[in-house]
């Protein structure tokens, strides 16, 4: 896969013989949490969230949404945790096909840690500090003339350098964050080499990093529910971008769970989203400020 850095703060597990996923994260603090669970699936198939039964965390209200993204539906369900302090397991955080077809899938176990203390006997090997045996009189003394010797070199450094005269300052301009996106991702369109899905992953990437840059928000960090709430919080930010992002941020499930390998169409609608939302973001240059 191209050599792209993704940081993900998700669990994730995938069946081989069903087309259906399921990511798990627990948000909050202490006692106050959220579990957000996303399944993504066909949606001529239903599916669900199993039920869910933790040892000593109170399972509470739950919501759903669903949201059709290309060929999948995706469904996030939130639910309320209540732990009792200790140390606990959110295992078997699973689902599958109501009609009982088909392998269930399930989240790696999440692990939590709820009002416990650090265990002080794995500190019986620290070292108390009276135990370090004292540096020699001899030894501070070598120290204070050295560094006495560095600081009077640095000084009359200091002095020879101020007779220097003033180095002429260039100034050099970065590119601005849509040449660079559109570059990138000419690069990307252009390598025949890749696979379908590494250039939608690609594509996915550019977006964000443009979005962070131009609209000044962690978008490389934010999970893809969170990016889409952050840009429909923006009120100058034109409607019409909100879908364009929705099928930038998508693009990598669309290919995933295409019944027909995309083709190049795909790729030039997706470049159309790109060029879309880039205009509608990037600054305005003096000349296209003066056009009537």
């Amino acid at each position: 896969m191209i050599g792209l850095a993704l940081t993900l703060a998700l669990h994730v597990a995938r069946a081989e013989d069903t087309p259906l996923a399921i990511d798990a994260i627990v948000d909050g603090k202490d006692t106050d949490l959220t579990l957000r669970v996303q399944l993504t699936g066909p949606p001529q198939h239903a599916f669900k969230l199993m039920p869910l039964a933790f040892d000593g965390v109170t399972v509470g209200a739950t919501t759903q949404r669903d949201e059709p993204i290309g060929a999948s539906l995706v469904r996030t369900v939130q639910v309320k945790l209540t732990p009792q302090p200790g140390r606990h397991v959110l295992d078997k955080v699973c689902a599958g096909f109501e009609d009982g077809s088909g392998a269930p899938v399930c989240a790696e176990p999440i692990y939590l840690d709820v009002g416990t203390k650090p265990d002080r006997k794995a500190m019986k090997d620290i070292v108390d500090p009276s135990a370090i045996s004292r540096v020699s009189n001899t030894l501070v003394a070598v120290a204070v003339g050295t560094f006495l010797g560095v600081l009077a070199l640095l000084y009359a450094g200091r002095a020879l350098w101020r007779r220097r005269p003033a180095p002429r300052v260039v100034e050099v301009a970065s590119e601005p964050a849509h040449i660079v996106a559109w570059r990138s991702w000419e690069a990307i369109r252009d390598d025949r080499s890749l696979s379908d899905f590494d250039r939608a992953f690609a594509l996915s990437e550019i977006f964000r990093t443009y979005a962070e840059a131009a609209l000044a928000f962690p978008a490389r960090a934010y999970s893809t529910s969170e990016t889409l709430d952050h840009l429909e919080s923006l009120t100058a930010l034109p409607r019409t971008n909100l879908p364009r992002a929705k099928r930038l941020l998508r693009a990598t499930d669309r290919v995933k769970y295409a019944e027909v390998p995309p083709d190049e169409r795909f790729f030039a609608e997706l470049e159309d989203d790109l060029r879309g939302f880039i205009d509608a973001t990037k600054p305005v240059s003096m000349s296209e400020a003066k056009r009537p």
